[in-house]
């Protein structure tokens, strides 16, 4: 297993919201209505086939209406508001107004979204993300205490049509106008690209642990 360091990210803070270490980007007041994100591109088309992600997650002094993204795929190194308006295909998982919402979009319109609706403020989630190419599907398992803790929810979705993406974003904002703001952090990002089950990865991961 290999942990990214986002201090080797592209960072974009328009407002000096992020604290990033070495394992972690955190903020404070991440607003929809700014340019805050911590990105990378791993090159054209890297993240297609089968694939399995893992991170840990948090948000806490939420408002209504917040919204940040714990992880993304995208075209490109913008925000999702301009994702939307340039027609660009993402996936991402983020908080949403007291809940957490996995949504893919292709050219910029929603196809699939599945939301956890019963998250806890200041609680530290476990999220493992598994895409199936050959059916277009992610799967995301969220649990607490540890990636082989307390199972909370699965969410899952499908495309419409297989998608490859070129950018990672630990964090993202939707930059859409409005002034809704959220504290929280991702860190633990591993981009481990294996072909697995879910059992079959916990597995894996416990045997590495």
């Amino acid at each position: 297993m290999a942990v990214e360091d986002p201090r080797t990210y592209d960072k974009t803070d328009e407002f000096t919201v992020f604290t990033v270490d070495a394992t972690t980007v955190s903020y404070v007041d991440l607003d929809r209505d700014m340019q805050a994100r911590v990105c990378d591109s791993k090159g054209a088309g890297h993240f297609s086939g089968d694939f399995t992600h893992q991170f840990e997650c948090k948000y806490f002094n939420e408002a209504t209406l917040a919204i940040a993204y714990f992880w993304e795929l995208g075209d490109s190194d913008t925000d999702v508001g301009t994702q939307i308006a340039n027609n660009e295909n993402t996936v991402g998982l983020a908080y949403y107004d007291d809940t957490l919402i996995l949504r893919v979009r292709e050219a910029g319109v929603s196809v699939d979204f599945d939301k956890y609706l019963t998250p806890t403020t200041n609680t530290a989630y476990f999220v493992t993300i598994v895409r199936t190419d050959a059916t277009d599907t992610y799967v995301v398992t969220i649990r607490t205490g540890s990636h082989l803790g307390v199972e909370q929810d699965e969410l899952i979705i499908t495309a419409n049509n297989p998608l490859d993406f070129e950018w990672v974003f630990f964090v993202n904002s939707h930059d859409d106008g409005k002034n809704n703001d959220v504290d929280g952090y991702t860190k633990d990002f591993d981009l481990n690209e294996v072909a697995v089950t879910l059992p079959q990865y916990m597995h894996h991961y416990q045997q590495q642990s």
